[in-house]
C-alpha cells in the first residue's frame, strides 16, 4: 500500500492528534467532575478524530483544494468550532436550532461539485466569523486571535481555489493546525481554571470566602513546626439575640462583615480562616497579633455597631512544635482567652 501527499499539507496531520488531546483531556475533566458537558465535547471529538482520519484512507491521492480529504479537514474544523460554542455555554433548545442547521449544512455541502464545495466552506467561514462578532459582547485577546484565524483561513481557502497555488494551500493548512492548537490551548486553560476553582472551593468557607477549618489546622500545623505564631481566636458578642431579634439572613450579613474586616486587618500578615458559626479564628505570623487583635475589634464595631471578644495566645507561650499536639493547646489557650474577654464584660482582647 502506498500513500502520496503533497508537503503543502504537512501540518494537516496533527489534525487528528489535536483533537484527539482534546477529546482525552475533556474525558479526564468529566471523570473528575461528572459534568456532561465535558462528556459532550469529549464524545464529538471522537467523532471527529474518527472523521479527520479519513483524510489518510485515499491510496495514492495527490491532495489538494479541491479534493474531498482537504476539504473534510476543514469541515472538521468548521464543525469543532461550532461544537465547542454548543457545549461551551448554556443554551435552551431554541439558540441550538440555528447551530444545529449549520452542522447539517455543512457536512451536506460534502455531496456538492468539488469547485463548489471549495467556495462554500470559506463563506461558512465568514458566516461563522460575523456570528461570533455580533453575538460575542466580550472580545478578549483569545476571541479576536480566534476570529482572525478563521478568517485568514477562508481568505487562503478562496484564493486556492480561485489560483490553484500551492502556497495558499501551505498556508491553508497551517491555519487550521494553528486554530486547532488554539482550541486545545484554550480549553487546557478552562480546565485549570475548572481545577483551580474547584480546590479553592474545597479550602474556604462559602459564606465568608475566608478559609474553613479545615485549611486552618493544615496551615497551623506546617507552619508551627517552621517558625513562630500566635492564633487570633474571635467570637461575635451576643450573635444569638442577634438572630433571635433580627434575623438569620442579617446574622449572616454580619459575619461576611466580619470575614471581610477580619481578611483586611491580617492581610499579608496571617491567614483569616472561618472556625465555625461565629467564631473566626487567625493564624498570625509576625510579632502584632495583639495589635492586630485590637485593630480589628476596633473597626469591626464601627462597621456594625456590634461588639466582639477576641482572646489571642502565642506559641513562645507554650513552647510547642510540630507533633506535639501543639496547634491543639494553641486554639485552645487562645479559646480560654475569648472566654474570659466576655467575664470582663464583652469587647475586649485578652
Amino acid at each position: 500500500m502506498k500513500l502520496t501527499y503533497d508537503i503543502t499539507i504537512f501540518p494537516l496531520l496533527y489534525i487528528p492528534l489535536l483533537i484527539f488531546m482534546l477529546a482525552l483531556f475533556s474525558l479526564y475533566l468529566y471523570n473528575k467532575t461528572k459534568l456532561k458537558t465535558e462528556l459532550y465535547i469529549s464524545v464529538s471529538m471522537f467523532v471527529l478524530v474518527a472523521a479527520s482520519l479519513y483524510i489518510f484512507t485515499l491510496q495514492g491521492k495527490h491532495i489538494t483544494f479541491d479534493s474531498y480529504p482537504f476539504q473534510i479537514a476543514t469541515s472538521v474544523l468548521l464543525i469543532e468550532t461550532i461544537v465547542m460554542q454548543l457545549f461551551s455555554e448554556k443554551r435552551d433548545w431554541r439558540s441550538c436550532v440555528p447551530i444545529g442547521l449549520v452542522l447539517i449544512l455543512t457536512w451536506g455541502t460534502l455531496v456538492l461539485h468539488p469547485l463548489i464545495r471549495g467556495f462554500v466552506f470559506p463563506i461558512s467561514l465568514f458566516a461563522l466569523v460575523g456570528w461570533r462578532y455580533i453575538r460575542l459582547a466580550k472580545r478578549d485577546v483569545t476571541e479576536i486571535v480566534r476570529m482572525s484565524l478563521l478568517f485568514s483561513l477562508g481568505i487562503a481557502g478562496m484564493l486556492g481555489n480561485f489560483i490553484g497555488s500551492a502556497a495558499f494551500q501551505f498556508i491553508s493548512s497551517l491555519l487550521i493546525s494553528s486554530y486547532l492548537v488554539l482550541e486545545n490551548t484554550h480549553y487546557f486553560n478552562r480546565v485549570i481554571a475548572l481545577f483551580k476553582n474547584v480546590s479553592i472551593t474545597s479550602i474556604t468557607d462559602s459564606l465568608t470566602q475566608l478559609y474553613n477549618k479545615a485549611f486552618f489546622f493544615k496551615k497551623a500545623e506546617q507552619l508551627i513546626g517552621k517558625q513562630p505564631i500566635s492564633i487570633i481566636f474571635v467570637d461575635i458578642d451576643d450573635f444569638k439575640q442577634i438572630n433571635d431579634f433580627k434575623g438569620h439572613d442579617y446574622g449572616d450579613e454580619i459575619i461576611q462583615k466580619a470575614g471581610l474586616l477580619f481578611k483586611r486587618t491580617l492581610h499579608e500578615q496571617g491567614y483569616a480562616c472561618r472556625y465555625g458559626g461565629d467564631e473566626l479564628v487567625g493564624i498570625i505570623t509576625t510579632n502584632r497579633a495583639m495589635e492586630l487583635a485590637a485593630r480589628f475589634k476596633r473597626s469591626f464595631e464601627e462597621a456594625t455597631g456590634t461588639t466582639v471578644s477576641i482572646g489571642v495566645a502565642h506559641q513562645e507561650e507554650l513552647d510547642v512544635n510540630e507533633g506535639e499536639g501543639g496547634i491543639d493547646e494553641l486554639i485552645k489557650l487562645a479559646d480560654e482567652r475569648m472566654y474570659q474577654a466576655k467575664l470582663k464584660g464583652k469587647n475586649q482582647v485578652c
